[in-house]
């Protein structure tokens, strides 16, 4: 989806092809990883030091991960695409951008034919480059006015780390922040970048709250995790300007309303 002039674009790597069946990676088992965060010091410590990062990196090695969609039609027609998604509890739920697991219409007219095509069913992969092994999921919410969906992998809470979320009204212009996710199925790439606005409104979604930051975003990333200097995750990457240089925004993880989304309750925009 292109907006405001052909000048902002959703950074989700699109393909439009005939797939054929996928097949799973299996490695050996590993032992458990420990959690993407460290453990909150008590009330009233000091707050931890800036991490460095490689730091940052360690910490969402296993908790970023790659998501691949397939979507059927009802002409027999299959497309794909690519994003990226994290971890965020122990049961296997993942937090994505809604562009990366549902068509912005489900409805489509063919304009040479005329042909309307709908929508049949979706597929989900998750892929994990580190460990070798790819894992089924669907989606449990979604909420298309700010571009956040809930997903649920069918994974052992062994496979992974999740990570810690943040409060992104902490935020500060200046401030450190990290990029991860998939650009181009480069899977677990990080950039580093500042925090250049905060509050920002693209008229992209219904309602919207975007960090706007110049680490480097690319297609692919959206549905990635966009991290304070302490580890906690402040954002969803989810948009650039496809004509300029280091201008990405991320959608505010305040928006996500998870106690909704894992009732299955937000299935807005459909």
């Amino acid at each position: 989806m292109i907006k405001r002039n052909a000048m902002l674009v959703l950074i989700f790597s699109i393909v439009m092809c005939f797939i054929g069946s996928n097949a799973s990676v299996i490695a050996q088992e590993k032992k458990p990883a420990p959690e993407a965060t460290a453990t909150a010091g008590q009330a009233g410590k000091q707050e931890e030091p800036a991490k460095t990062g490689k730091e940052i990196a360690e910490m969402f090695e296993d908790a970023v991960v790659q998501i691949e969609t397939t979507t059927k039609w009802d002409n027999g027609m299959e497309t794909g695409g690519s994003g990226s998604g994290f971890f965020i509890d122990d049961k296997g739920h993942i937090l994505t951008c809604s562009h990366v697991v549902k068509e912005f219409s489900e409805a489509m007219k063919n304009p040479f034919t005329g042909q309307e095509v709908k929508v049949v069913s979706y597929s989900y992969w998750i892929i994990m480059p580190e460990k070798q092994k790819k894992f089924r999921a669907e989606v449990v919410g979604w909420n298309r006015h700010v571009d956040i969906a809930l997903m649920k992998a069918k994974i052992d809470a062994r496979d992974y780390k999740y990570a810690k979320l943040g409060d992104p009204n902490k935020l500060k212009k200046g401030d450190k922040v990290y990029a991860i996710g998939s650009p181009y199925d480069l899977q677990n790439t990080l950039t580093a970048g500042s925090v250049s606005g905060l509050h920002r409104y693209l008229d992209m979604n219904f309602v919207e709250d975007f960090i706007q930051t110049d680490a480097a975003i690319n297609p692919g990333n959206s549905g990635g995790v966009l991290i304070n200097d302490q580890g906690e995750v402040v954002g969803l990457t989810s948009a650039k300007y496809m004509m300029a240089d280091n201008l990405g925004f991320a959608v505010s993880i305040e928006l996500a309303m998870l106690d909704r989304l894992m009732k299955g309750e937000v299935k807005l925009g459909e």
